[in-house]
């Protein structure tokens, strides 16, 4: 089985190659519970980093259930540039759940990041690159996976250990705040933006409401809106936007 969280797209596109390589079943993790993962010889969770460490939602994922014990876990995740320590960080929340995460790849997509100084989406060059490469380095995890190669590779980066420790805390506890999206006037009300699929944002009187407590900060909202008219404060405005082409 293939567990896939993913936002923007990137890591649906690596999770249904890695599928059709393997043979392998894909499932949202919204659509898995305990009874779904229960008897899996392998699961491979595919997830993009955020801010160098797990998604919200995966981690919550695990933290709600007992994995199976029994199953082999492995771990293929998406990122603009690097992961820092997340593979260590997914180890540890299964561990303490009762599984043995084994090996960790990560896959360079186009960055989506957006809600920083300093960060933006790629240019189309990049963006190109990028995909090209993906789709070679998909193929050579799946041969890992299918050899059972008991180690991976991935991209840690400078200052790994910092960027997973102490920024990727700092990101959770003070950058999640669905408060500070806000709405312009540019909205027309079209829902595009509930097609990210999160299940945090319902639209009232045809604009976009956010479940603050549950977001995820995964900006699929911003770059769903084909008008360009959600931000997240003054640091979105005059940025790009990037869904994959799923």
């Amino acid at each position: 089985m293939i567990l896939l969280y993913s936002a923007t797209g990137n890591t649906v596109c690596v999770a249904r190659q890695l599928g059709r390589l393997l043979g392998e079943e894909v499932v949202s993790l919204h659509e898995a519970d305990a009874n779904r993962l229960k008897g899996q010889q392998r699961i491979v969770w595919c997830f993009p980093i955020h801010s160098w460490g797990m998604p919200k939602a995966v981690r919550g994922f695990i933290d709600s259930l007992v994995m199976p014990a029994e199953s082999k876990h492995i771990m293929v995740c998406t990122c603009g540039d690097d992961i820092g320590m997340a593979d260590y960080q997914w180890r540890k929340a299964l561990a303490k759940r009762g599984a043995t995460g084994g090996a960790a790849f990560s896959v360079q997509m186009p960055n989506t990041y957006v809600a920083l100084p300093g960060f933006d989406v790629d240019s189309p060059e990049v963006v190109s690159l990028k995909l090209k490469q993906a789709a070679v380095r998909v193929e050579e995890i799946a041969r890992a996976i299918y050899a059972d190669e008991p180690v991976g590779s991935v991209v840690r980066g400078a200052f790994a250990r910092v960027k997973t420790g102490l920024l990727y805390p700092l990101f959770m506890r003070f950058l999640t705040h669905a408060s500070r999206f806000t709405v312009n006037d540019d909205c027309v009300g079209c829902g595009k933006c509930l097609l990210a699929k999160c299940g945090y944002i319902e639209l009232k009187e045809g604009r976009p409401i956010w479940r603050h407590e549950r977001c995820n900060m995964c900006m699929a909202c911003y770059h769903s809106c084909p008008r360009h008219a959600i931000n997240y404060t003054r640091f979105t405005r005059k940025k790009g936007q990037y869904l994959a082409n799923q």
